[in-house]
Formats: structure tokens, C-alpha cells, sequence
């Protein structure tokens, strides 16, 4: 799907046509640099279509718990938490970690995607009961891996209400508007100090 364009706004000075060339498109596989020219990126990762493109056995190590993962913000906050965890001396939370490279469509490899259907990092999968059992997205896995140590997480319904309150935040809204910043700062490279000014009313759609 493709999202909502991102649009600066431009001195009345500006022609119709350089308009046109600061219509950002963010986090689509198709955006247009300051140029006009295509940015092509992250096309692969953002295609039209969901499912199996190729067979790939996911590895699988000696620890109950197995990660599948990148060194992205979603993907680290995880093995903090793992390493956390051992640190205070839950023995049981030793890992395997393996790397799911996106850029190189691992993600849409048979094995991952049977645990993972939406084909997004990081993936955890528990063997210590009777079944595999896969936990999805981030902060799923973070609130898993609290409940199941009984760890870093208040018993105290007021105290836990609080904890989730900015677990969810972190989730829904601290990376995108870091990743958001980030982005838009890379789409702004090249504009002159002058445009960039003008543009102080940046207005980024949702996607």
C-alpha cells in the first residue's frame, strides 16, 4: 500500500515544476529524491505481495529459546531484555540468535515465513513446552519474556498499568518518529539552507 505523500511547503517563488520535486513520498518503495530521481532502496522489502518467495530451513540451535532477528532497534531491544534477564540469573533465558538479513529477502523464505506470516523481525520462538511456540512483534516478545520470568514487570496493577503504558508508547510511537526524523533528514540533504528553513511545517502523512 502505498502511503500518503509528505509534503514541504515551498516559497511562493517556486516554480510549478520544483514543486513538484519537493513532494517527498516516505516509506514507500518508489519516493522521489530532491532531484526527481527514484529512490529504490528499500523496494524489496516493500513489495505488493506477501508469502513464500524461496525454501530456506531456519536454523535452529540448542537453547529453548530461539531469536530470529537484525541489529534494528525492534530487533535489539530483545536481546537487552534477554541479556537482562540472564544478568539477574535466569539461567533459563540462554538464546540462539540468528540473523534474518531483510535486505536480502531471508524474511520471505519458507521456514520464516511458517513461523512469521507478516514477515517482520524479530521473531522469537519458545521450545520449552510441549509445542514450538512463536511470539511476534517487539513488544509482544519483550511482554512474553517479562511474564514468563516473572521479571521486570510490577505484579501491582497500578505500577504494571504504568510499565505498559510506555511499553506500547515505545512501540507505537518512539520509532517512528526517530525513524521519521531520520528519514526526513535524509530526503532534505541537498535542499539549500534557505529551502530547508522554509520547510518548518513538514506535514508526514501515515502509510
Amino acid at each position: 500500500m502505498r502511503g500518503r505523500p509528505c509534503i514541504r511547503p515551498v516559497s511562493p517563488q517556486c516554480q510549478k515544476e520544483q514543486c513538484h520535486k519537493r513532494t517527498f513520498r516516505l516509506y514507500t518503495s518508489q519516493s522521489l529524491d530532491v532531484d526527481g530521481t527514484k529512490r529504490q532502496k528499500f523496494a524489496s522489502m516493500n513489495r505488493p505481495t506477501a508469502g513464500v518467495t524461496h525454501e530456506q530451513t531456519l536454523p535452529v540451535g540448542q537453547h529453548s529459546l530461539q531469536l530470529y532477528f537484525l541489529g534494528t532497534p525492534n530487533g535489539v531491544k530483545v536481546t537487552i531484555l534477554l541479556e537482562e534477564l540472564l544478568a539477574a540469573g535466569h539461567t533459563q533465558a540462554e538464546y540462539d540468535a540468528w540473523l534474518i538479513r531483510i535486505g536480502e529477502g531471508d524474511q520471505f523464505g519458507s521456514g520464516y515465513t511458517d513461523i512469521n506470516p507478516n514477515s517482520k523481525i524479530p521473531t522469537l520462538v519458545d521450545h520449552s513446552g510441549d509445542q514450538p511456540l512463536a511470539v511476534l512483534e517487539s513488544g509482544s516478545i519483550l511482554l512474553y519474556l517479562a511474564e514468563k520470568f516473572g521479571a521486570f514487570i510490577p505484579k501491582d496493577i497500578a505500577r504494571r498499568t504504568a510499565c505498559l503504558n510506555w511499553l506500547f508508547w515505545q512501540v507505537g510511537s518512539a520509532l517512528y518518529i526517530s525513524g521519521g526524523l531520520c528519514t526526513l533528514r535524509e530526503q532534505l540533504s541537498g535542499i539549500s539552507e534557505h529551502e530547508a528553513s522554509e520547510g518548518n511545517g513538514v506535514r508526514c502523512g501515515e502509510g
